[in-house]
């Protein structure tokens, strides 16, 4: 029995054809980009599922995971091949990395629009090279090292990975939150530099698109030329609505996400981490008011909470 995933994704296992459909394609792709627990998943599965939209989550990463020192490694001959691939020929990947297979009719992809969303910010520079119109998202420093920490990406030996990496001496090891704060400004920086002067970029935050998505999107949609329809709005109020206990859901209810972004750590903690951060001289969350402590916040760590102390252990 073929299933219906075989069925739209037949033409991508003949190269002769998926070679021809793939040259069809006119539209320039788009690149979702940002660092691991920026929240890319949510705006890359929303971008992808366009209605002109083929969409590819973490291609180049993916392929990568079994040798996982190169994620945190320099660009190289075979990994700039491997992203040439992603951008120009069939996906010869499996269902994480190609969610939505009916979005890859050979109908569909003539006339649609490459959606690729990745997470390896020091390949930037070989991803432009393909021409995307680029999304980079950003979120607040704690929060993307709280979560990248309590994930299990960057566990000790990871840890150690980077530290023997040329830039390590650019990390603060005081600490794992540190450690993981100052890899995220590294990167990023890195990011930027590759972006200077690079014309079809789109710079957006997190906390931005989860304090009004529908609008946030509708800018997205437009910067991407992507169709925005009545559909597009559904979508992307059902995918912000809620929370799912899933850890691989996408659905989040983004009004309550940036509230949640300091908690569990000390206002101590914070300024460490603030202080860390601005070695880096990074454009954003730079004001008082980015880095500002509730009572609520800053009070006795629940146990579903993260301290510095608490991630050491993990």
């Amino acid at each position: 029995m073929i299933s219906k995933r075989d069925l739209h994704l037949f033409w991508t296992k003949i190269p002769l054809l998926s070679d021809y459909i793939i040259s069809l394609r006119q539209s320039r792709p788009v690149l979702v980009l940002s660092f691991w627990r920026c929240g890319s998943s949510w705006v890359g599965a929303v971008v992808g599922r366009a209605e002109t939209a083929h969409y590819l989550s973490e291609p180049v990463c993916k392929s990568l995971h079994s040798t996982s020192h190169r994620l945190f490694a320099e660009c190289d001959e075979q990994i700039a091949t491997t992203i040439k691939d992603v951008f120009t020929k069939a996906p010869r990947l499996g269902p994480p990395w190609l969610p939505f297979p009916s979005s890859w009719r050979i109908d569909r992809v003539p006339r649609g629009t490459l959606v690729i969303k990745e997470i390896v910010l020091l390949f930037t520079a070989e991803l432009l090279r393909c021409q995307p119109r680029v999304i980079l998202l950003r979120r607040h420093p704690v929060a993307v090292a709280k979560s990248f920490l309590a994930s299990g990406i960057f566990g000790p030996g990871r840890q150690k990975l980077v530290l023997l990496a040329p830039y390590g001496d650019r990390l603060d090891q005081s600490t794992p939150l540190t450690l993981a704060v100052s890899l995220y400004g590294y990167f990023l920086t890195r990011a930027l530099a590759a972006l200077d002067g690079y014309k079809d970029c789109l710079r957006i935050s997190f906390e931005e698109m989860c304090s009004d998505p529908v609008a946030g999107f509708k800018d997205i949609f437009s910067f991407a030329k992507l169709p925005f329809t009545d559909s597009s709005v559904k979508m992307i109020r059902r995918l912000s609505s809620k929370d799912e206990p899933s850890r691989k859901s996408i659905c989040r209810k983004s009004s309550d996400m940036p509230g949640r972004q300091l908690q569990g750590i000390s206002a101590l903690e914070i300024s460490q981490l603030r202080e860390v951060w601005e070695r880096f001289d990074l454009p954003w969350y730079r004001g008082d008011k980015d880095w500002v402590v509730t009572t609520e916040e800053s009070s006795t760590h629940k146990p579903d909470q993260l301290s510095g102390s608490d991630i050491s252990a993990l």
